[in-house]
Order: structure tokens, then sequence, then C-alpha cells
């Protein structure tokens, strides 16, 4: 009896420091959670915070995108500021252009007047094929510029009038030399280097004009300098508009359409009566 009330006592003792050192490692390893050693509970909360992680990484990347597109579209800014910059250095100073254009000149004389008996008109009439001008001017406050122009142009058409002093008119093949000289300027009414109309300009000219008629027919060549034909001079007035494309700081081109008109007086009698119109159509090359 004294024997089996040890051995139990024994057994009883045992199993309570068993459990008892069960107890002491599991709470070691807890303590230690935080230097490195997780539990269950750790890893399960550290896998529960792994897509805030993947969430916060995809709004920097989202951010950092914005901050990307921002400075593209600065930088476009301070391109196209520098570019309307380069422009507006541009329009001053000194300047030449030529241009090379065609068109469709209508001349006549009319001799006679209110104290003749009669009239006769010479007429011409033609294309230009081309007609070259240049012209050198000058910029002021970079919305008027003043010029020169010098023209020259052949213009192939027909003469219809007196030839060599006949009697009755004749109608024949002609080219003529057309020559101008004038003052102008050009006025520039749009500033804003952003809008689409700032390379637009109109124009206005004065000066003097004058066409050399000559016309072969058959073995014989008629000109208006031997007075075989008319020539036809004239005082004109000239309205223009075009438009202006940068070609980097300095250069432009663009196209230009004109309108010219022409007429000149003897006297105050009317004896001799010139009057022309020309329009023309072209392109412009400047510096």
């Amino acid at each position: 009896m004294t024997r089996r009330l040890f051995a139990a006592t024994l057994l009883a003792f045992l199993f309570a420091s068993y459990a008892n050192a069960w107890d002491m490692g599991a709470y070691v390893e807890n303590a230690h959670a935080g230097e490195g050693v997780k539990d269950t509970a750790f890893v399960w909360k550290d896998e529960q915070a792994q897509p805030e992680a993947a969430e916060d990484s995809s709004m920097a990347l989202t951010q950092e995108k914005k901050e990307k597109y921002k400075e593209i579209k600065q930088q476009k800014r301070n391109d196209k500021k520098i570019a309307s910059q380069q422009n507006t250095d541009a329009r001053q100073g000194f300047f030449f252009s030529t241009g090379l254009s065609v068109g469709y000149t209508s001349s006549n004389n009319t001799e006679g007047g209110d104290r003749y008996y009669s009239k006769n008109v010479n007429k011409f009439s033609g294309l230009s094929i081309p007609f070259i001008e240049t012209r050198f001017g000058i910029y002021i406050a970079k919305i008027v510029s003043v010029y020169v122009a010098l023209g020259l142009g052949l213009e192939s058409g027909n003469y219809e009038g007196t030839i060599n002093n006949r009697d009755d008119k004749a109608k024949v093949d002609a080219i003529s030399l057309r020559g101008i000289a004038g003052l102008g300027a050009e006025f520039y009414p749009f500033q804003d280097k952003e809008s689409a109309l700032y390379g637009l300009y109109l124009g206005l000219c004065v000066g003097g004009a004058s066409e050399r008629v000559q016309a072969d027919e058959g073995d014989h060549t008629f000109r208006s300098e031997d007075r075989d034909l008319d020539s036809f001079a004239t005082t004109f007035a000239r309205i223009e508009i075009g438009y202006d494309f940068w070609l980097g700081k300095r250069w432009r081109i663009g196209p230009a359409f004109s309108y010219t008109f022409g007429k000149y007086d003897t006297d105050d009698d009317d004896s001799l009566i010139t009057k022309s119109h020309n329009i023309n159509l072209g392109i412009r090359f400047a510096r």
C-alpha cells in the first residue's frame, strides 16, 4: 500500500514538472518574437501586411509618372517660349527678300480726248513667266517694316493696236518686259506668338512701272522702243496680303497675293492716258 502511494505521488510530480517546462518554453519563444524569432501569430500578421506594401508601391509608381508628365509638359512650354522669342528677335533690324510670282497684266493706252475727233486704244495683256522682285528694308518696333522694291519680269501675251503707223489695227502675239521701282511698307497686326495669325502681314507699295512690248510678224520685228508698238508707263499703287512661316531664327518663307493699279496722264486735256491692272500670286523668301 505504501509502495503504491509512493509510485502515484512520483508520477504526479513528474507530470507537473513536464507541463511547467512546456509552458515556460512557449513563453520564451513568444517573448523573443520581436528579436527575429517569430511565432505563428506574427507570421500571419506579416502576411496580412504584404498587400498594403504592394499598394504603397503602386501609389509611388503612379506619383512618379505624374511628376514625369509634369516635367515633360513644362519642357514643351519652355521650348515653345524659346521658339517664340527667337521669332520675335528675328523681326528687327535690316532685311532683304526675294519673291517669285506668276500673274496677269492688262495695260492700255488711250490716245485722244475731248479736243480730238477720235480716240485710239492700244492694248497689251499677258501672263508673267515669272516676275522677280527684291526688297531691301528695315523693321520699326517689330510691327512695321519699310522697304525699297525693284522688280523685273517677262510677260507673254498679245498686243492689239496700230503697228508702224498703219491705218488698220492688228492683233499679234507679243512679249513684254515689265519693270517696277517703288517704296513700300508692311504691317504685322498680330503680335501674339502663340496665335496662328502671327505671320500674317498687310502691305502697301507705290512707285513707277513700265512695259516695253515686242512682237514678231513674219520677217519683221516690232518694238515699242522704236515706236512701232506702244510702251505702257504708269505710276502705281499696290496692296498685298501674305503670310510668313519661320525657318529657324532668321529665315522665313511664305505665300503672297497682290493687286496693282497703275495710271498715267500726259496733260490736262487727256491726249494720252495709260492704265494698267496687275494681279500676282507668288512665294517670298526673306532674311
